[in-house]
């Protein structure tokens, strides 16, 4: 059965936009905003070099982004502070197998949007929609050197699978690059959510205990 993902997810910090259905005008503010940064990005992605224009752009979102949407198979987000509506990078929700119920999750982040976090919310976002759904497994790989991305799968509690090694060709480092795997269970999810619902009742009751003691 298909995920019913909306096509706009807010949290306390920043919104998430469908890149379905794909506009030109997104193509260009995407290009736009990703372009200072391509010095960064192309470390650790292969498509700074490919993706040089907003027909480049366009065409992966109506051949890729597009096209997984209305297959069920992958879901691709922009991210945005809630605030100011700055567009902040892309989130994708991808390799989604309904059978397995397993999937993968892939981000980037403009350099000026670094550092704030928001794709660490991002990511619990998109987990929390689909772990409601049914999804068994997510996945979260990356270069071994590429530790703001490590950072991120760590913050929101993925466990470390394990090291491919030699996973894919690094044109950035002209070498191969070994990648890690990290990966959540919704078993995993359900846990940290008892522990929080936990932790925020008890601190309710901490401050009801305060609260009967200053009028007692």
């Amino acid at each position: 059965m298909p995920l019913k993902m909306p096509k706009k997810i807010k949290s306390e910090r920043i919104i998430l936009e469908a890149a379905y259905p794909p506009s030109f005008a997104l193509a260009t503010e995407i290009v736009e905003k990703a372009k200072p940064s391509y010095g960064t990005l192309r470390q650790w992605l292969p498509w700074p070099d490919k993706i040089k224009r907003p027909e480049d752009e366009y065409n992966y979102l109506v051949n890729w982004a597009k096209r997984h949407w209305e297959e069920g198979s992958g879901y691709t987000y922009i991210v945005r502070d809630k605030n100011t509506k700055a567009f902040a990078g892309l989130i994708d929700f991808f390799k989604y197998d309904d059978k397995s119920k397993t999937s993968e999750i892939g981000y980037w982040l403009i350099d000026e949007a670094v550092g704030h976090g928001y794709i660490t919310e991002a990511v619990r976002v998109i987990e929390k929609t689909v772990f409601e759904q049914g999804v068994n497994r997510i996945q979260i790989r990356m270069d071994t050197r590429n530790k703001r991305s490590e950072m991120v799968a760590i913050r929101c509690n993925y466990q470390l699978d394990g090291t491919i090694r030699a996973a894919d060709w690094a044109e950035y480092f002209q070498d191969y690059r070994d990648e890690y795997v990290y990966s959540k269970l919704k078993s995993d999810w359900k846990k940290e959510q008892h522990i929080v619902s936990r932790n925020v009742k008890g601190k309710m009751k901490v401050k009801r205990i305060i609260k009967q003691r200053e009028y007692s």
